[in-house]
């Protein structure tokens, strides 16, 4: 009888000693786990935070780079001999000094015509000319604009079209720049207005940013834009961009007016090469 009961105890007893043996490893396990885990955490840290690093070493080399390409340029001393000029007071003193607007164009005379030109035709101020420059154009872009019959708008067509580069950011930050300089170039007045072929002014932007640059006697006035994003026209969604002071993705020139007197500040292919864009 004895015998006989011993022996599933025992049983037992062993079962049990396995299982805690099993839990003590699965405990182990984890434990071991644990601490891979937390390596894997503090190493994550340290990719974070040598990222951080890298972005600001990069961020501060492309302004290195910017800054020093600035200085061979002698930008600096081009704008201190701009400021020197005999008619640089023009623009704060002059009645009503005249604005140019350029606006470089490629194979989009609707857009042009019926939304850039047309916000033009419609400003309060009209001591403007505008110079529409054609990236090359080989469609009716010209007699499109001349139809409008206003002489102070006026057509120069490049004799060829600018070169896109094939990396997909350089092309957006450098497009456009050799038509928009060349209208720069051909400016004759007092203030530049920039302009793109498929954006609008409200009327009173020419008179409202003139008005503001004069009496601050600013070099650079601009405003807030309304982007309008128009996959279902029934439904358009309108954002607002433009924060003081100015910041990358917060700005644009086709809002902005400045001084004649900056004209050699161009649109600049070789930003890109500093990640900057043209402007």
């Amino acid at each position: 009888m004895f015998n006989r009961l011993r022996l599933p105890r025992l049983r037992t007893a062993r079962l049990q000693e396995a299982q805690v043996a099993k839990l003590e490893t699965l405990s182990l396990q984890l434990a071991d786990l644990a601490r891979a885990v937390e390596r894997i955490d503090a190493s994550q840290q340290r990719l974070i935070e040598w990222q951080a690093e890298l972005r600001t070493r990069v961020r501060r080399t492309q302004a290195l780079t910017a800054r020093a390409y600035e200085a061979v340029q002698g930008w600096p001393e081009l704008l201190r001999a701009a400021r020197a000029e005999a008619d640089y007071e023009l623009a704060f003193t002059e009645p009503e000094p005249l604005v140019s607007i350029p606006i470089p164009t490629y194979h989009s005379p609707d857009t042009l015509c019926d939304r850039s030109l047309a916000s033009v035709l419609a400003q309060t101020y009209s001591n403007w000319e505008a110079i529409v420059v054609g990236d090359h154009c080989t469609d009716d872009t010209e007699q499109r604009v001349a139809a409008i019959g206003d002489e102070r708008i006026r057509f120069h067509n490049l004799s060829a079209r600018e070169n896109d580069p094939s990396d997909p950011w350089e092309r957006w930050a450098v497009k456009g720049s050799v038509p928009r300089s060349v209208g720069i170039q051909m400016a004759r007045g007092r203030w530049i207005a920039p302009l793109s072929h498929d954006d609008a002014w409200d009327p009173g932007h020419l008179a409202t940013l003139l008005t503001e640059a004069r009496e601050r006697r600013s070099e650079v006035a601009y405003s807030r834009m309304r982007v309008v994003a128009a996959e279902d026209p029934a439904q358009p969604v309108v954002t607002t961009i433009g924060v003081y002071p100015p910041t990358l993705g917060q700005w644009g020139w086709q809002s902005a007016i400045f001084h004649g007197a900056l004209r050699f500040l161009r649109y600049d292919r070789t930003c890109a090469l500093a990640s900057e864009p043209n402007d």
